[in-house]
């Protein structure tokens, strides 16, 4: 999904979303990056009511890697910026590894390089139970994990807009997608990224804690990494702004 060129010709921003979103997380974002990138919104198979650009069905990131190249290839996009959160953020560090040659600078924010045996075990649960019921269960526990509780209290329509989302994920777009973040093992990739990264998460993330974050730092050469305060899983809707300057201040560089 091409949003919008700046001017031609304009350099590339691929965007990718988390898990059960669609690039409405990157709602107040966008109109500033606009006014320098072609700004292209990566999104997942069965996510939302208009996927007809996604990306297809796949069940690992090296495959999602895979299907993104081939589809920035058919456009003619050589080189490219990246920011991408949670599976988005670790889709981004596989292709700043596997393709040194496309990623010129890469934002990772929320994510993570494996799941680990409690998340793998994890991930089982929330799959088979999405299958056993649809999507709509694990709406408020996501909604939970998404957004601090004083976020959710201050903000009701926020929330709303971001339940309404959720809900529309298909039974098999979040299973195939959740296999992908399950089955994540990029310990080995880490250490041959060469282009400038920034990692970014929240001090209440208990899906991409901070410390697992600073492990993804340690492990890239001249990685940096921040972390916002008061703010857990989407750190692009809970702290806007802050993401908006650290992302501004990383591509300036």
């Amino acid at each position: 999904m091409h949003e919008s060129l700046s001017g031609e010709p304009a350099p590339v921003l691929v965007v990718a979303n988390s898990l059960c979103a669609t690039h409405e997380i990157w709602r107040d974002l966008i109109s500033s990056w606009r006014a320098r990138y072609q700004v292209v919104c990566l999104g997942y198979a069965g996510h939302g009511p208009d996927d007809a650009d996604s990306l297809p069905a796949r069940d690992s990131v090296q495959a999602l890697g895979e299907a993104l190249i081939r589809r920035l290839d058919a456009d003619g996009i050589e080189q490219f910026d990246y920011v991408g959160l949670s599976l988005g953020g670790s889709l981004g560090l596989h292709l700043a590894s596997r393709y040194p040659e496309r990623v010129r600078r890469l934002v990772a924010a929320n994510c993570r390089y494996e799941a680990g045996e409690t998340g793998k075990r994890q991930w089982d649960q929330r799959i088979r139970h999405v299958e056993a019921n649809g999507i709509a269960p694990i709406v408020e526990g996501t909604l939970s994990r998404w957004l601090t509780e004083p976020f959710r209290q201050h903000h009701p329509a926020v929330v709303a807009r971001l339940g309404t989302m959720i809900r529309g994920t298909s039974v098999e777009g979040f299973t195939s997608a959740a296999t992908a973040v399950r089955d994540l093992n990029l310990g080995d990739e880490l250490p041959d990224i060469r282009c400038p990264v920034l990692l970014l998460t929240g001090d209440q993330d208990q899906a991409a804690p901070a410390q697992h974050m600073q492990e993804i730092a340690h492990r890239i050469p001249g990685a940096q990494l921040h972390v916002f305060e008061h703010c857990a899983h989407i750190s692009c809707i809970e702290q806007a702004a802050g993401f908006a300057e650290q992302t501004a201040r990383h591509f300036r560089n």
